[in-house]
This record gives C-alpha cells, sequence and structure tokens, in this order.
C-alpha cells in the first residue's frame, strides 16, 4: 500500500505564519490576523475564510474582504496550503473545507480544438462569460473558444515541446478524462486544485482549474491582441503548470511552484510579459531569502529559473521537477541537479545575484534576454568617501540565507589611485563576495573575491579613479539563515606624487656577446607630469645605449623606450638573463622605479670564435679548428661554428662565411634566430 505525505500538528506554527505570508498586506489579511491571534476565530474558520477569499469572496464577512485593487495572481497557493494542512482540523471541519474546495458546477461546456480540455462556463449569472460570437459566429462565446486555444498551447508546450509528463486523470469527473477548467468571477487571474489522490506511487494527485471569466481591469500586459487575451494566455499555462506540478509532487514548496508556473509563462507565451508586473516585489527586496512568499515577490523570482534555463538549459527545470517525485525538499533537489551540471545551489544562487545587478539600463546582452526591460535591484548602500572604517549593512537590509545586498563604491572626487575593499561574513554560515567592476563605454568585469574559511576577503581595483563604480554583492550562499551579519571597509590608496611603472615587451632571444634593440613599456602611474630618464643594468659584461634616454610622461601615459643591448660573451645557448630598465623623474632624481626584461642566449651560428660578428675570422678559426691539432673546438659552444647549420662544423662552414663574407647575394646561416 503506497503512502502519502501528510502535516501533523507539529507542523501548525509553520503553517500560520506561512498563510499569513502568502497574503498582500491588505485590510483582509490585517483582519483575519488579528481576529485569529485575539482567539475571536478559530483555526477552522480562519482557514475556511482563505478558500472562501479564493475561491467566492462574497461568502466572506465584510470585514474579511480584501480591498486591494489588484488582483491576486494565483490563488493556487493558498488553497495548497490549506490541503497540505487538512490533518490539522477534525473531520467535520475537514469536510466543510473540502465541501468549499469542490467542483463548481455551471451549465454548458466546450471541448478544446485539439481535444485536451473541457472548458465549463455559464452564459448568465454572476459567473457568465461575454456573450461575443463574432470570430467565427458558431454558437459558442468567442472567449471561451480562444481559452482553449491557449489551453492547446500550453498542453503542448509543457508536454510535447518541454517534456513534462501529463497529469493525472480525473476518471470523468468533469465529464470525460479531458481536463477541466472552469470559468468563473474570481478575484485572481487562476487557481489549481487538488481533488483526489493520483495513481502513482509519490505524492501526486488529481486537480482541475479554474480560470478568471473575462479578465477585465486585469493588469495591462503586452500581448499584442490585448490585456485581457494575454491574462487568459498566461494564466492557462500558469495554472496548467501547477497542474503538472501537483501531478509530480503536491507537497513541493509553494514557493518553488510559483516560481515555476510564472517562469513557464516566459517559456510558452514570451511575448505577453504579464509576470513582469511582479519584478518589482523581487527586485526591491533582494536580501530576502529565495523562497520568500513576501506579497507577490515569488512571481517576480521567476527570474531564478530564467537564470537557471539561461545559463544551463530549460532541462534543467524539467530534471528538479521529476527528481521532486521522490524528495519533498527543493534545496536538496536544485543542489543536486546543479551538482550534475557541475555547479551547487550555494554557487549558483552566488552567480544568480550578480545576474540580477545587469538588468535595467546595466544590461550589456550577455545575462538576462529581456534584461534591458527589468527593474533594478534596490541598492543596499552607496560609499563616496574614504576611509569607511568597519561597517555591515543598514537595519533591515542583513541578507536572508539565499539573498543578497548590493553595496556600490563610487570614485573619490578627482584622486588618482586604487580602491581597496575587505569582506568578512559571520563565521557560521557560507557568504559569496563578488563584485562588478563598471567601466566607461559600457565594459563590465565580474568575479568572486576569494574567502577564507572565516569567511573573510579582500579586493584591490586598480586604477579606481578610472572606473565608473564597484559594486560589492554580499550572497548568503548557505541555505538557511535569518538576518546574516557581515562587515566591510573600503580605503582609498592614492598614487604617489611621482611613480612609474615599467614592463619588458619580450621575452627576447639574443646571441653571445650579440648586439639587438629591445623595447619596454613605461606607464606614469604618479599624480604628476614629469621627464623621465631611462638608464638600464644587469650582470657584469652586458652593454647598453639609448637611442633616447629622456621621455616626457604625462600622468597615465605611456612610452615605449627603446634599448640598444650587447650581451656578455661566452654565454651558452639556453642560459636566460634579465636586463632591468631604470626610470627616474628629473623632479625627484630619488624615486627609481624598474620592470625587467628576460633575454634567452641562443646559438650564432657562424660566430666560431665568440666576437658577436659573422666574418672571416671565423672560418679561419674553423678551419684551424679542422686542420690544426689540439686547435680549440668554436666557443662557447660546438654549435657556434655550423654556419650553415648542417649539424657539423668542418671545412664547408669555413667556404659558407666567405662566400656570405665576399660573395654578394650570399645566404646568411639559415637558421640564425634574428
Amino acid at each position: 500500500m503506497r503512502m502519502k505525505l501528510r502535516l501533523t500538528a507539529l507542523l501548525l506554527l509553520t503553517f500560520i505564519v506561512s498563510l499569513c505570508n502568502s497574503l498582500s498586506a491588505s485590510k483582509q489579511s490585517t483582519a483575519l490576523s488579528q481576529d485569529y491571534n485575539s482567539g475571536a476565530i478559530g483555526l477552522a474558520e480562519r482557514i475556511l475564510y482563505r478558500v472562501y477569499a479564493v475561491t467566492d469572496p462574497d461568502l466572506l464577512p465584510q470585514k474579511y474582504k480584501s480591498d486591494s485593487e489588484r488582483p491576486g495572481k494565483s490563488g493556487t497557493g493558498a488553497i495548497l496550503e490549506v490541503w497540505q494542512n487538512l490533518d490539522l482540523l477534525d473531520v467535520t471541519e475537514r469536510e466543510a473545507i473540502r465541501d468549499a474546495l469542490s467542483r463548481p458546477t455551471l451549465t454548458d461546456t466546450y471541448d478544446s480544438p485539439a481535444g485536451y480540455y473541457k472548458i465549463h462556463f455559464n452564459t448568465s449569472g454572476e459567473n457568465a462569460v461575454s456573450l461575443d460570437d463574432l470570430d467565427p459566429a458558431n454558437g459558442v462565446p468567442d472567449f471561451v473558444e480562444r481559452v482553449a486555444v491557449y489551453a492547446d498551447s500550453a498542453y503542448k508546450c509543457l508536454h510535447l515541446h518541454l517534456g513534462y509528463p501529463v497529469p493525472p486523470v480525473d476518471d470523468s469527473a468533469g465529464g470525460d478524462n479531458r481536463y477541466d477548467i472552469y470559468l468563473m468571477d474570481i478575484p485572481y487571474y487562476g487557481y489549481t486544485a487538488p481533488e483526489i489522490e493520483g495513481p502513482n506511487p509519490w505524492n501526486d494527485y488529481v486537480t482541475y482549474m479554474v480560470m478568471d471569466n473575462d479578465y477585465d481591469g486585469f493588469p495591462p500586459n503586452d500581448d499584442p491582441e490585448g490585456d485581457a487575451q494575454g491574462a487568459a494566455r498566461v494564466t492557462a499555462v500558469h495554472e496548467y503548470f501547477h497542474a503538472t506540478q501537483f501531478g509530480l509532487n503536491y507537497m513541493t514548496a509553494i514557493w518553488y511552484m510559483e516560481v515555476s508556473s510564472a517562469w513557464i509563462e516566459e517559456i510558452c507565451f514570451p511575448l505577453v510579459n504579464d509576470n513582469y508586473a511582479y519584478l518589482e516585489d523581487f527586485f526591491d527586496y533582494p536580501q530576502l531569502p529565495l523562497d520568500s512568499v513576501q506579497d507577490f515577490r515569488h512571481y517576480g523570482a521567476f527570474v531564478f529559473n530564467r537564470f537557471l534555463d539561461s545559463n544551463y538549459d530549460t532541462v534543467l527545470v524539467r530534471n528538479v521537477w521529476e527528481d521532486l517525485r521522490y524528495e519533498d525538499d527543493i534545496y536538496i533537489v536544485l543542489d543536486s541537479v546543479l551538482v550534475d551540471y557541475g555547479s551547487s545551489l550555494s554557487g549558483a544562487y552566488a552567480e544568480f545575484a550578480l545576474w540580477n545587478w545587469m538588468t535595467g539600463f546595466r544590461d550589456d546582452g550577455n545575462h538576462y534576454e529581456d534584461g534591458a526591460d527589468y527593474p533594478l535591484v534596490d541598492l543596499t548602500g552607496e560609499v563616496n568617501f574614504y576611509p569607511t572604517g568597519e561597517v555591515g549593512p543598514p537595519p533591515g537590509y542583513k541578507p536572508w540565507g539565499l539573498g543578497a545586498n548590493y553595496l556600490k563604491f563610487n570614485p573619490a572626487g578627482g584622486l588618482l589611485g586604487d580602491l581597496v575593499v575587505r569582506f568578512d561574513g559571520v563565521d557560521s554560515l557560507e557568504f559569496g563576495a563578488g563584485y562588478v567592476v563598471s567601466e566607461p563605454g559600457g565594459v563590465y568585469h565580474f568575479d568572486q573575491i576569494e574567502l577564507n574559511s572565516a569567511q573573510a576577503g579582500s579586493l584591490i581595483v586598480h586604477d579606481f579613479d578610472l572606473k565608473n563604480y564597484v559594486m560589492l554583492n554580499p550572497a548568503v550562499k548557505s541555505w538557511q539563515a535569518d538576518s546574516a551579519s557581515y562587515n566591510f571597509s573600503a580605503s582609498f590608496l592614492p598614487f604617489p606624487e611621482y611613480a612609474s611603472e615599467i614592463s619588458g615587451d619580450g621575452p627576447a632571444e639574443i646571441y653571445s656577446s650579440g648586439s639587438r634593440r629591445v623595447y619596454f613599456w613605461v606607464k606614469n602611474v604618479g599624480q604628476e607630469n614629469s621627464l623621465y630618464r631611462m638608464s638600464a643594468t644587469a650582470d657584469s659584461g652586458w652593454q647598453f645605449s639609448f637611442p633616447d634616454s629622456v621621455y616626457p610622461l604625462f600622468v597615465r601615459d605611456s612610452v615605449y623606450v627603446a634599448v640598444d643591448v650587447t650581451a656578455a660573451g661566452g654565454l651558452v645557448s639556453g642560459s636566460e638573463w634579465d636586463i632591468t630598465l631604470n626610470a627616474v623623474p628629473l623632479e625627484a632624481d630619488t624615486i627609481l622605479n624598474s620592470g625587467s626584461l628576460r633575454m634567452n642566449i641562443v646559438v650564432h651560428n657562424g660566430d666560431a670564435n665568440n666576437d658577436g660578428n659573422v666574418d672571416v675570422s671565423d672560418a679561419v678559426y674553423i678551419i684551424n679548428f679542422a686542420f690544426v691539432a689540439g686547435f680549440p673546438e668554436p666557443v662557447p659552444e660546438y654549435d657556434a661554428g655550423d654556419a650553415n647549420c648542417d649539424g657539423i662544423v668542418d671545412v664547408s662552414d669555413a667556404v659558407f662565411i666567405i662566400n656570405y663574407a665576399f660573395v654578394p647575394g650570399s645566404p646568411e646561416p639559415p637558421c640564425w634566430v634574428y
């Protein structure tokens, strides 16, 4: 006998808190909470009134009727919480709730064109649909036909395109085994109600859907056919995805059900953008936990799934829902699926938090597809003066588990230098400390500060005065945490009055005793313009000269400095030597900055006597080596005598050198490096 999970009275407090959070801040929720807390109504009455608030507000006492002009997005969450907690009530109370949640009885039906749905509706009374029957004029109200077409599209998107399993059928409870949709006058876009246990060995339930009967006066959207059509279109897929979810695990956390159903609107009907109306509820409170159901925040949190499908793929979300059949904890499932993608819930959340900075005018085209249309995330704090000392987030802004802050650091007017930011989170939690460096021209750089086991780390941003800003993104990567503490500090390190930064443009190859020109980049990283005198140093035997040894350098300008170098003699190939360029400002000749260039010694084929030149003296040296017993081999190594690069030092190399020296057009040694 299969087992279905049931909540016990131990979850009563959780239920009450969750139920409070699922309501918007209205007269209805306030009055219900006050009367329940004072004992004026019992738990059963409170639950029943919550059901009425979704299914039939006219049955509510006047004091509990909502004063909100904003229609609810989905009544599914409230109904599901009630259903999940029926065991907290006695038998009589449970039956009263079940009666209130029973299927509506409507007079007319219409089967959708693809045959997936049966649409139930009235043509008279308070639940009547518009009788307009123009396109086509066939005796079926146009609104009913539109809903049927939208529902068929939702079915095809979810099951035929995305591959989600079909929810369990109802054994003809609505007249046949088509999925039932009821059109009624309700204060929500729609809701999905569980009815009976499904046939599978997991927590599945048979459901039916209720949608509004006209969507008159609902919030505007971007549907090209009109607001009412757009609202009906997205509700068809939003609520039907709830039905699909109930077929997989009706015990799944309500916040993720709504995240997924609001997200599927974007996937199946991307032109409508009705869910954009809830984005501010999410972006205005980034410090709240990802699973928060405060007001409408969990609908705006559809961007979490949008991040998952954009950064990974849409299959990831389906994998999550399929795995939820065997595990109720959404965080465990999300983490497990993300591990399969080479990430984790903690790591993905830290990246998600950074993505949420890149919206509105900051959208760079590399994050959310429609990020330019999303609102800006709420700024936790802004720093304009340095140093800050150690400070924490403002009151009320401490991030919760899988919550984040956004701290913006602006350059300190006119000063040239670097920014140093230090972060230190509470040791008992896991933090992320992402950051964004914004530069002129719409250039952004993203990364994470590496934190140690004490959740501390630091960031240095060079040339801070040239940046638009730096944003630090403290994110609590721990799944569960209440108002996490952290500290940060920021200091500005101004450049010295005179300073230069030197780097060699190399490495470069050079022959033993050979000469060549090499180059260095010299940049003025001080606060003042100056003339800089150049000099070079290396080990004994190296020589240097400069075409120009004094260069004017304006602040942050760079010059390309040429140095003619002659290597010491007797250096064998494969050895490495560093030459150092020194730059001294004429106005402060005690300040010296240096940079080095690595020189690699290579064989100078043909320079048998290692004087730095290939000429007749080398031919004579080779002839002596070939014919005079005991004459030393070429220096500093045997291969220096191999002028024709055939691997052997003999008289043919002497002939090659004589031709090279005296016969016009004769080739140079073919294996010279430069």
